[in-house]
């Protein structure tokens, strides 16, 4: 073994995959081609009922790991089952819908030696209006001073940029069996008190497509009735009002602290989150106005 991989802490990427064919070929080589020799990716064919598997078995690599069920076990615990088998010194996420950006490890790499999860923006592509090759979410940096309050009301971090340190969390017990599966994670890392950072550079790239879970609006509204959410963000909630309540009388009310905070981050989640809506509500009416004046 080389000296390299004593200096260089290795990371396993897991990746679900249901039903994946026209996807997870690119999603499976991006991933090999941003990791280093002694890293290795790790796929859960979940009770696949097209030629996913097909597709994975082509790709011959010894760094990529197949793992399979003739019946589907859900996301979760797919995800679970591979962190078990990870090796890594580090567990990253990508989706097989997704595409792990090239320079993606190098950046997260460095970021971990002062964070233990880290996070990115992303582009995106796919479904997006006025026929657009692909845009861009706000490239906003969340550190960890804030990244508990941004988490008490919204989640601000892609999935498939997500890579944390294999000894902050407890192998096989990853996500839990809830909508949003992985904002009650990234909450529960935040209970732990682990410092959670985006970086605004983006590392992935996030396909939005018609029949996507999270752009339904009945999975909208899943998630917000969710009680295994709501039970763990009240523990952050009460958490962070109880520190900065605890601060000296002298400085700033609890307040004006979360406003000073999160306002900025707010205004550009919100713009992330709503531009796209925002162009297709906006367009039709301008081309109209257009050809009226025309």
């Amino acid at each position: 073994m080389s000296a390299l991989r004593h200096r260089t802490k290795s990371i396993s990427v897991l990746m679900a995959a249901l039903n994946a064919e026209s996807t997870i070929e690119t999603a499976v080589k991006s991933a090999l081609f941003a990791l280093s020799q002694f890293d290795e990716l790790l796929v859960f064919l979940d009770g696949c009922t097209d030629g996913t598997k097909s597709v994975v078995d082509k790709i011959q690599d010894p760094r990529l790991r197949v793992f399979s069920s003739p019946t589907s076990k859900g996301r979760s615990e797919a995800r679970n089952q591979l962190s078990l088998e990870a090796r890594g010194d580090y567990i990253a996420i990508l989706d097989a819908d997704d595409v792990c950006l090239p320079w993606r490890f190098t950046i997260t790499r460095r970021l971990l030696k002062k964070f233990d999860v880290v996070f990115g923006a992303a582009i995106l592509f796919g479904d997006l209006p006025l026929r657009l090759p692909f845009a861009i979410t706000f490239p906003t940096a969340i550190g960890p001073e804030i990244a508990p309050l941004v988490l008490t009301y919204r989640n601000p971090y892609i999935h498939s940029t997500a890579i944390f340190r294999r000894d902050a969390v407890v192998p096989g017990y990853l996500y839990e069996d809830a909508v949003a599966e992985e904002y009650v994670l990234w909450i529960k890392m935040a209970n732990q008190g682990l410092k959670l950072y985006r970086s605004r550079m983006p590392i992935a790239a996030y396909r939005l497509h018609p029949q996507q879970l999270t752009s339904s609006k009945s999975y909208v509204k899943r998630v917000q009735s969710c009680p295994t959410l709501e039970q763990h963000r009240s523990i952050l909630r009460e958490s962070q009002l109880s520190k900065l309540e605890q601060r000296k009388p002298n400085t700033s009310t609890p307040a004006e602290i979360l406003a000073q905070h999160a306002h900025n981050i707010s205004r550009a989640l919100w713009l992330e989150e709503n531009l796209t809506q925002l162009i297709r509500t906006i367009f039709p009416w301008l081309k109209k106005g257009l050809d009226t004046w025309r």
